[in-house]
């Protein structure tokens, strides 16, 4: 005797509805664990960031005191590195074009010289 096709297709479906209910529960889980990982991957990529421009100002104070020293850092004098002496002075110049202070005229002269001599390199 053959099963009438409704009572098979409702069979299956009894069957079936588990297990998609199983995994539209395994899709929710998966999609919090990847909001999560992204949510983790930014708060890193923000703690990166900020770490970087600490590091990087921290490099500017050692070289704004080197000017001020009247002894600059060798890296301004290193044809090779050219692209990163360049780089440091921009950030160094604006930093010069702020100094209002007579007492930092000396370093403000000595940082815009060596700029003027970066760009003449650079050009």
């Amino acid at each position: 005797q053959k099963p009438e096709l409704g009572n098979v297709l409702d069979d299956t479906k009894g069957v079936l509805g588990g297990t998609v209910d199983d995994y539209s529960t395994i899709d929710d889980k998966l999609k919090d664990v990847s909001n999560t990982a992204i949510a983790i991957g930014t708060s890193l990529e923000s703690l990166n960031t900020q770490k970087n421009n600490i590091e990087y100002s921290l490099d500017l104070l050692k070289l704004v005191e080197g000017f001020r020293l009247n002894k600059p850092d060798p890296v301004f004098e290193d044809p090779d590195r050219l692209s990163q002496a360049a780089k440091y002075i921009l950030s160094l110049r604006d930093l010069a074009n702020s100094l209002e202070s007579t007492r930092h005229q000396d370093t403000k002269v000595n940082i815009l010289k060596m700029f003027k001599g970066i760009e003449d390199k650079v050009l």
